[in-house]
């Protein structure tokens, strides 16, 4: 399982593991073809299943579709994680302090507890 899989670090881990024979469980707000297309185009194996790990129900879901679909997880590299707005502390939203923390620290959280 690769979490924030539509581009970057996310994107590139999902290809490497599935070079090396894993099969991904891809997931990302929405689904950009692109990471599952590369990852079959090399006769790998993979889904994707959309998550936003700010959502604990969603992670759920997300952990009960990987034990459907492959029986069990492995591994995980929960990747998905924003920068949230450059701003000086006095200047920060507090919606970009609590999405931000949500995405990069709970949403990483409930994954753990549930992957675990």
């Amino acid at each position: 399982l690769v979490t924030g899989t539509n581009s970057g670090i996310g994107k590139q881990t999902a290809i490497a593991l599935s070079k090396n024979g894993a099969k991904v469980v891809l997931c990302d707000l929405e689904e950009n073809p692109e990471t599952l297309y590369t990852i079959k185009s090399m006769d790998g194996e993979g889904i994707f299943v959309p998550c936003d790990v700010r959502e604990e129900g969603q992670i759920i879901k997300l952990m009960e579709t990987c034990k459907e679909h492959y029986g069990r997880l492995d591994f995980a590299f929960n990747n998905a994680g924003i920068p949230g707005e450059s701003a000086p502390v006095a200047q920060c939203s507090d919606y970009n302090w609590h999405n931000t923390l949500s995405i990069n620290l709970t949403g990483v959280w409930h994954c753990m507890k549930h992957e675990i």
